[in-house]
């Protein structure tokens, strides 16, 4: 065989650094989108600023973003991917530039999808050309991809989704052991702190393995056992997660994510289709295909692995009635907000399906399989050349952006501010009104209109700064009067002015306060104090992840210490 295959991680590093040399020739950054710049670059850039401000200054302010989002104090991280934020900071940091970020990010995801996909085909049993082949054209797909075109956050999440694939298979797989624990555990764990959406279809995922493992076992309580054990070692390890939500919905009112018209966004095969373009549908139909003709021929895990790939292709597609099921349940319009991210889930399921039955149809003959492979890698290959060049491009020109994307200054101004080594520049050039899990104080018609008018616009000059105490907000008022400052408070924020702790005044529908400000000089101190239980969590779930991350590097060592 070829010898690239003998070395697959330096094919796919290799692959990965080749999908991503437009944006490194260009020099450009990109933010999302192919003709628009989107919102989801904007919201991940600054929750991994503030991050990596954290990280900078060791100025840890977990709970709230002091440094990101115009320094508002308000919870993101905390309930949004906390792993990958801090993750991203480091990167970020290290970098020191937005574009070079973004070059190393991509690729990091790109290589990490790569080589756990190939690890799931190899513990499958597929053969390692094979399992390469796959690994390449896993890397290339829009799961993956998504990062480096238009900042989608599942991306990482898509790129750790083939470690809870394993995990399903295993438990259909094995007889004797029941449920892989640490595996399952762990995987899901990583997919929480990463991208909850993501991890909750990793879950439905699931289902069907676990109903069909349970029915297989011989000590079916052996098999329940090792689910609730899974489950209590995933509790710990996302204790930081879900307490800190627990503790934030209990207290308060959360805004809902912005509401979508669900059968607006399934996806719909064509030669331009992200997610079901001629590639996937190829693996779609060859699925089918399969499952048509071949349903005795393959073993048991081809067909649960082809049939549940199968069905988050339907819910993802326009086959679904989604705008019924939106009537009867309203609160998936902010909840799941575009149906094709099933696909996330469905890609590597169809990917691994496809490649088992290219190994076991031997009616086929070889040379044909490889080269349906081949051909799939390379248009899913030549399609994101082409899609990073466009945006690139993309970038020198006078682009349009989302209705919910505010500029401030001209398009020189923007793309110098995104090119500077001062990273705050260029989110202060661009700004996005999202109004996820702010507090709902009473109803407005348009959040994302209030949160730019009271977050990002102001008359009155705020100088804001971080402190080991909070963040400190100092203004000076030619008379004492009643004032709005860009500051979001919850139940458990606490605030000080001038030494004083006060209450506000008053605070407008998303949570932004006014407070009474005095002649002169003022100084307000913003904190956050959880509940003391939520800070236990967070330090169980620190000190957990500690310990398996030792546990694991001390397996690897012994298992490549000589005999």
């Amino acid at each position: 065989m070829y010898k690239w295959i003998k070395k697959p991680p330096v094919m796919i590093l290799l692959v990965s650094i080749a999908v991503m040399m437009p944006q490194i020739l260009g020099h450009q950054v990109i933010l999302g989108g192919v003709t628009t710049v989107q919102g989801d670059a904007l919201f991940h850039f600054n929750r991994i600023y503030d991050a990596m401000m954290q990280l900078k200054t060791l100025h840890f302010h977990y709970f709230v973003s002091d440094f990101g989002f115009n320094q508002s104090a308000r919870v993101i991280n905390a309930v949004y991917g906390p792993f990958s934020s801090y993750i991203y900071g480091a990167v970020l940091l290290v970098t020191g530039s937005w574009w070079l970020f973004q070059i190393i990010s991509s690729i990091g995801i790109l290589y990490l999808g790569g080589l756990t996909f190939f690890y799931l085909a190899r513990q499958v049993e597929l053969d390692r050309g094979l399992a390469l082949v796959g690994s390449l054209i896993y890397l290339n797909t829009e799961a993956i991809t998504s990062w480096a075109t238009a900042q989608k956050g599942a991306a990482l999440a898509a790129a750790i989704l083939p470690l809870v694939i394993l995990a399903a298979v295993k438990m259909i797989q094995q007889k004797e052991h029941a449920l892989p624990i640490w595996l399952l555990a762990i995987g899901l764990s990583l997919l929480v702190q990463v991208h909850n959406l993501t991890a909750l279809m990793a879950v439905m995922l699931l289902i069907p393995f676990w109903l069909i493992g349970l029915i297989r076992q011989q000590q079916w309580w052996l098999f329940v056992k090792h689910t609730l054990l899974a489950a209590l070692i995933f509790m710990v390890l996302t204790a930081n997660v879900w307490a800190t939500l627990l503790d934030l919905t209990l207290h308060n009112r959360l805004m809902n994510p912005v509401n979508f018209v669900l059968a607006s966004y399934t996806t719909v095969p064509s030669i331009l289709s992200h997610w079901l373009g001629i590639p996937i549908l190829i693996l779609v139909m060859w699925q089918l295909y399969q499952l048509i003709f071949r349903w005795r021929l393959l073993s048991l895990t081809n067909r649960v692995v082809a049939l549940v790939g199968l069905f988050f292709v339907f819910l993802s597609s326009a086959l679904m009635p989604w705008q019924l099921i939106q009537d009867n349940l309203p609160i998936l319009g902010s909840l799941l907000q575009f149906p094709a991210r099933f696909m996330i889930i469905a890609t590597p399921l169809i990917l691994l399906g496809s490649l088992q039955t290219v190994q076991t149809d031997l009616q086929v003959p070889r040379h044909w399989r490889q080269t349906g492979s081949i051909v799939v890698l390379a248009l899913l290959f030549v399609g994101n050349l082409q899609t990073v060049t466009s945006e690139t491009q993309q970038w020198s020109t006078n682009f349009t952006t989302s209705s919910s994307v505010q500029k401030h200054g001209t398009m020189h101004q923007i793309r110098q501010a995104w090119l500077s080594p001062k990273l705050a520049a260029g989110l202060q050039r661009l700004t996005k009104d999202t109004s996820d899990y702010l507090p709902k104080m009473g109803k407005t018609a348009d959040a994302y209109h209030l949160v730019n008018h009271s977050i990002y616009t102001s008359t009155t000059t705020f100088h804001k700064r971080v402190t080991r105490q909070g963040l400190q907000v100092d203004w000076n008022a030619p008379q004492a009067t009643p004032i709005q400052v860009p500051v979001v408070k919850y139940q458990q924020t606490h605030l000080k002015l001038n030494g004083q702790t006060i209450q506000p005044l008053h605070q407008n529908a998303v949570g932004v306060i006014t407070v009474q400000s005095h002649q002169g000089l003022n100084q307000l101190l913003v904190t956050y104090q959880p509940a003391r239980w939520v800070s236990i969590s967070l330090v169980v779930a620190m000190v957990s992840w500690l310990i398996v991350g030792v546990e694991i590097i001390r397996r690897k060592c012994e298992h490549h210490q000589p005999r």
